[in-house]
């Protein structure tokens, strides 16, 4: 096993080292990476056994260890060990060495060529606040890196797949920056805006203002709010419903004016309104008041259309970057209620079980990954669309003649 991270260690800073076309490159990128690597394993929470005082290191295999806690080691796990001693407790299997490496040489690679390609546009963009932030919220180490932690509390029917949905978005990240984005280079099939005519579009209007709402009113009616899991999930489907119906509404009215002061307050507004009812004492209410349940929802939609607004009145060039800043707001906040239930072990909720505040976080964040992602890339997307634009223009001006 000692052999093995050697190796995998190995391979994978040989891997990061053939992206390095110069020396300065190095500098920034190889310490990224080792930075990336233990910052993972210092989120990864691994399970920990106590032991006498001054107790000698152990070395024990997963499985039995797992079988004295009366647990069951899952497909993470597999033919791992676990280093016990004084001061810290290890768990080690090739299955995680391999993901964690390979992860980190990707996501390092990731905020290098994502933060780089950001800084060109300085002007474009705003400033390197948003590269910093696009780079974020396109990489998805901060689930994989979780994976421990959450291993024990999840089946492989639910955790392979998500690792997976993880895997996938980190290599298209790394693919769509450095092979379209940084040549000028848009994707114009699949991070463009649906046409009013589209069929897409239309779906979407039909989302928005009848099948979300009916499809929520049924679920509330067969007493499914009591669901912790439904009940924070289904307030974000309102506000999604919500932000789309605004977003329809700008389109039709067609507002001339534009303002980044205004579009931002009013995203400040819808965020606020969204979370409110996160507070324990309001939370408790609306779980316990289908009432207060419903007016929890009028808010969600609410909010939602504050957001959508904001983005309507903001100028064209930024409403991507706008977009990319309030999906990251909404992702963050459930792996900070993640990190606070599942390592500090914090009853955020005190009327539900901690497990179910896990669960809850969980499945959010699962749920806004796609999303925070998907915004990021129509961001970074568009301001390879205006590079081309420009490069076009140019080319056809030098060839007037």
């Amino acid at each position: 096993m000692f052999w093995f991270v050697l190796i995998s260690l190995f391979l994978a800073f040989i891997s990061d080292w053939e992206l390095v076309n110069e020396m300065d490159e190095a500098i920034i990128r190889l310490p990224a990476f080792a930075g990336t690597i233990i910052f993972m394993i210092y989120l990864g929470g691994l399970i920990s056994v106590s032991l006498p005082t001054r107790a000698p290191v152990i070395i024990e295999s997963d499985i039995s260890l797992f079988k004295g806690l009366g647990m069951i080691p899952l497909g993470l796990d597999v033919d791992g060990v676990f280093v016990l001693s004084e001061n810290i407790d290890v768990l080690i299997s090739p299955f995680i060495e391999l993901v964690f490496f390979g992860v980190a040489v990707l996501v390092s690679e990731n905020y290098y060529q994502i933060i780089s390609y950001s800084s060109r546009h300085g002007s474009t963009i705003g400033s390197a606040l948003s590269g910093l932030t696009s780079a974020f919220s396109c990489q998805c180490e901060s689930f994989i890196s979780l994976l421990p932690a959450v291993a024990a509390l999840i089946i492989d029917v639910i955790l392979i797949p998500v690792l997976l949905l993880s895997l996938t978005l980190l290599i298209l990240t790394y693919v769509f920056v450095s092979h379209f984005y940084r040549s000028g280079r848009p994707i114009r099939s699949f991070f463009v805006r649906p046409k009013d005519s589209s069929v897409v579009y239309r779906l979407l209007i039909i989302m928005s203002t009848v099948f979300i709402p009916m499809l929520l009113a049924y679920l509330v009616s067969i007493g499914l709010e009591k669901n912790f899991i439904f009940f924070f999930v289904g307030g974000m489907a309102m506000v999604l419903s919500g932000f789309i119906f605004a977003m329809i509404l700008f389109n039709i009215i067609r507002i001339k004016t534009t303002s980044i002061a205004i579009g931002s307050v009013l995203s400040v507004s819808g965020i606020m309104l969204s979370y409110m009812w996160f507070i324990p004492v309001l939370t408790f209410i609306a779980y316990s008041d289908p009432s207060f349940y419903a007016v929890m929802m009028i808010t969600g939609y609410s909010a939602g259309i504050a957001i959508g607004a904001g983005y309507s009145i903001m100028p064209p060039l930024t409403r991507y970057t706008y977009l990319e800043y309030v999906s990251v707001v909404f992702n963050v906040v459930p792996l900070v209620i993640f990190y606070l239930s599942s390592v500090m072990e914090k009853h955020i909720w005190m009327f539900i079980p901690l497990i179910d505040q896990v669960w809850f976080s969980l499945s959010l964040w699962i749920a806004m990954l796609p999303v925070m992602w998907y915004t990021t890339h129509l961001s970074l997307n568009s301001f390879a669309r205006t590079s081309f634009s420009i490069n076009k223009r140019v080319i056809i001006g030098e060839h007037a003649d």
